[in-house]
């Protein structure tokens, strides 16, 4: 049971630069704020500049190994335990660009670890939510050319863009500008009824088609049922 009294402060900077009480300290925490420290560390590693891009997986390897032997791991891509929480981040500034990787160290869309700017996770409850299908993590092609990453199995919903359209808020595209509003596509994550309103809010990675069967992460967004179009038959494929 974490020890909640006086557990030492906690800093995102020390535990990147190598803080000798991280991540041990984590330990007197409860699991809500463990998981909001993992969130604040990749949010301010996000940010750093690295003077070669592609280098961001190698340089966060060894804390994800401290991170790992201590029991929050493991963590493919900065994606830990709390996996749905984990793959609702967003950008910070403009715009997020996608980093151009080698086809053998290619990261996934769904990961931060794939774009070029700061992030931030999105603002959730801390109780409440209703977490929906697992997530499974396979091995799969990430392109028309063979190349293969780490794929999130997934089941893709239609929008209602006509619902959308007067309520462009509730999206949070990664690069605005390249974004084909018509391809849009979502996964919902999870979702959390309001019993005093009344109303149920869903909490989605937007798509877009990448190839057959395989879709690749745009952005997220914090939809409503009307957002959503659930089809009858579901359509299963892969986030690459």
């Amino acid at each position: 049971m974490a020890n909640s009294r006086n557990p030492p402060p906690f800093s995102p900077k020390a535990a990147i630069l190598g803080d000798n009480q991280f991540p041990a300290m984590m330990r007197r925490y409860n699991r809500a704020d463990q998981v909001s420290m993992l969130q604040k560390l990749f949010e301010t590693y996000s940010g750093l500049n690295l003077t070669v891009p592609t280098d961001k997986p190698v340089a966060i390897a060894g804390l994800e190994r401290r991170l790992e032997k201590s029991g929050f791991g493991p963590a493919p891509y900065g994606l830990f335990d709390d996996h749905h929480r984990g793959l609702l981040w967003q950008r910070c500034g403009n715009s997020l660009q996608r980093i151009k990787y080698p086809a053998k160290r290619a990261v996934p869309s769904w990961s931060w670890m794939a774009y070029h700017g700061p992030i931030q996770y999105m603002d959730l409850p801390t109780q409440g939510v209703e977490w929906l299908d697992r997530l499974v993590a396979i091995s799969k092609p990430c392109n028309d050319h063979g190349s293969r990453n780490t794929a999130l199995k997934i089941v893709v919903n239609k929008l209602s863009h006509r619902e959308l359209d007067n309520e462009s808020w509730r999206l949070q595209l990664d690069d605005p500008e390249s974004t084909d509003m018509q391809d849009l596509m979502c996964v919902v994550v999870g979702r959390h009824a309001d019993r005093g309103k009344g109303s149920t809010e869903y909490y989605a990675i937007l798509v877009t088609p990448q190839f057959q069967g395989g879709y690749q992460r745009v952005g997220i967004g914090r939809l409503e049922r009307r957002h959503v179009k659930h089809a009858k038959i579901r359509l299963e494929g892969y986030l690459v």
